[in-house]
């Protein structure tokens, strides 16, 4: 038989505390311009259109007082799992709450709070009676995320996170591409579950290709990869290359310089070979590595410089993409494969990418994992034939 209680106070805090919650900060700037706040597990999304948001503070909070005296415009920060601290200081009473908090200006003056995941900009739309609490209402005027990564959770009286088994870029600009990418989560997570490796999806965008999920054990490695961008050159991305539009194709090419004249017939052979093959490979763990290092690099410093050398470090690579023939009595050091996504009416939509395990593995075994992806990805396929591309 079920255990259940009227709600008096004890049983509402327990069993509400089975159910977690992401954990917010609300700021806002005091007349004199010091920066203030509050703690709020009670965030949520109300509307798309307007985009309304909305926080549930208790009315006898003096945070919740001291906001309502800076106006009618005030900051979300959605904190990281990394950022418990802040969390408990700006939980804190007193006026030092910022005390140790790093935080920036947003454009309408409001504190961002640096490191957290995503942070939006509101007016308040509507103060409602809510019991013991206001609701507050507030519509969104500016927002983005700031770090993807992990939220702070709050659960059973304590703060944790959630690791989700794939991760996604958010990006509004790959919203088409996303929601390809957003059907075959499942069947990605199912490949990296059952290989016990690592796997991504890249799309290609406005000459990057971009990593826009990742699904493996949760690594560090597979939260960096998560919204990486690598220029679009031979020998990266010739799977996109080989089965894309003769457009795509000769601007791929286009990225090599005029007078390699060699490189250009092997990056030629390289797209007939993926087409006959069906997927793309990478041997080769210390190539591989530099051109992971070169991207971390690149997402820190947006520099001509860093470009031109993060392109340098593609070109000498060349010698372990999709390499003619491998002995199959011979071990190798198995880097990454790549094969690509259909869609019906689209073409190519994003590759999957599988990487391979350190040190060295068998020809037989790179082969077998290699099979997994393809039969993958074309079960990706079959699920994108029932998108429709309108919708």
């Amino acid at each position: 038989m079920d255990n259940l209680y009227p709600p008096d106070e004890g049983i509402y805090r327990q069993t509400l505390g089975h159910y977690p919650t992401g954990v917010a900060v609300v700021t806002a700037r005091k007349a004199d311009g010091t920066p203030t706040g509050m703690t709020v597990g009670s965030f949520t999304s109300v509307s798309l259109d307007p985009p309304l948001i909305a926080f549930l503070p208790a009315k006898t909070s003096k945070s919740w007082a001291a906001l309502r005296e800076c106006g009618d415009t005030f900051g979300i920060n959605v904190l990281a799992a990394d950022q418990e601290v802040v969390c408990r200081r700006i939980a804190s009473s007193g006026d030092e709450k910022f005390k140790d908090v790093a935080w920036h200006e947003s454009p309408l003056g409001l504190p961002i709070l640096d490191g957290c995941v995503a942070y939006m900009e509101c007016t308040v739309s509507e103060v409602r009676d809510a019991g013991d609490h206001d609701l507050v209402l507030g519509e969104v005027v500016r927002m983005g995320v700031q770090r993807p990564t992990e939220s702070l959770l709050f659960f059973r009286g304590g703060y944790g996170s959630f690791r989700p088994r794939s991760l996604a870029v958010g990006s509004p600009q790959l919203f088409d591409q996303l929601r390809f990418v957003d059907v075959a989560r499942p069947i990605i997570e199912r490949l990296a579950s059952d290989t016990g490796h690592e796997v991504t999806a890249l799309v290609l965008h406005d000459g990057d290709l971009i990593t826009t999920a990742a699904a493996n054990d949760g690594s560090h490695m597979s939260r960096l990869r998560v919204g990486r961008q690598t220029p679009f050159l031979p020998p990266v991305g010739a799977v996109h290359a080989a089965y894309s539009s003769d457009t795509v194709r000769s601007y791929w090419l286009s990225q090599l310089p005029k007078d390699a004249e060699q490189e250009a017939q092997r990056a030629e052979r390289m797209l007939d070979t993926i087409r006959e093959r069906g997927y793309g490979y990478t041997v080769g763990h210390r190539v591989g590595a530099a051109i992971e290092t070169m991207g971390l690099r690149r997402a820190r410093d947006s520099s001509s410089e860093a470009l031109r050398e993060f392109r340098e470090t593609i070109r000498r690579a060349s010698d372990s993409y999709n390499i003619e023939f491998l002995s199959p009595q011979r071990e190798h050091e198995f880097h990454a494969a790549t094969a690509p996504v259909f869609h019906p009416r689209h073409g190519l939509v994003f590759t999957l990418t599988l990487w391979g395990p350190p040190g060295q593995i068998s020809y037989e075994s790179m082969m077998g994992k290699i099979e997994q992806l393809v039969h993958t990805a074309r079960v990706c396929s079959d699920a994108l034939s029932y998108v429709d591309s309108e919708s």
